[in-house]
């Protein structure tokens, strides 16, 4: 079997993505089920449509085999979990203006995301 690769943006204590992902991770660790969580080295400093373009090269580029659980918006995931809801709508809901550049990157990434990933 291959080894799991979940994949998040930043570690943090609080929110349902990351409550989802230790539940999960507790579970394969008594099942011995091999995993990694893949965290982005993007500098802090960054601004949050940078932490999304430089995620997305850092674990896209090398991917190969690799077998992506995503929980982040990334262009090559094998399975999605969008947690984090659908930029798209969420422009319709809030009726935000498009031109924060960190819109346009999500829209960019999960027009991708949603056509690569296999489920």
């Amino acid at each position: 079997m291959k080894k799991i690769t979940f994949l998040r943006l930043k570690p943090s204590k609080f929110g349902g993505a990351e409550n989802y992902l230790v539940r999960l991770s507790n579970e394969l660790k008594k099942r011995d089920i091999e995993y990694e969580i893949k965290y982005s080295t993007a500098p802090k400093f960054l601004s949050s449509w940078l932490k999304a373009i430089w995620y997305n090269l850092e674990v896209c580029i090398p991917k190969k085999d690799k077998f992506y659980f995503s929980l982040e918006r990334v262009v090559c995931p094998d399975i999605y979990r969008a947690g984090d809801g659908v930029h798209k709508v969420f422009l319709e809901v809030e009726k935000k203006s498009k031109l924060n550049p960190l819109h346009f990157v999500y829209l960019f990434i999960e027009k991708r995301m949603f056509k690569n990933a296999k489920k």
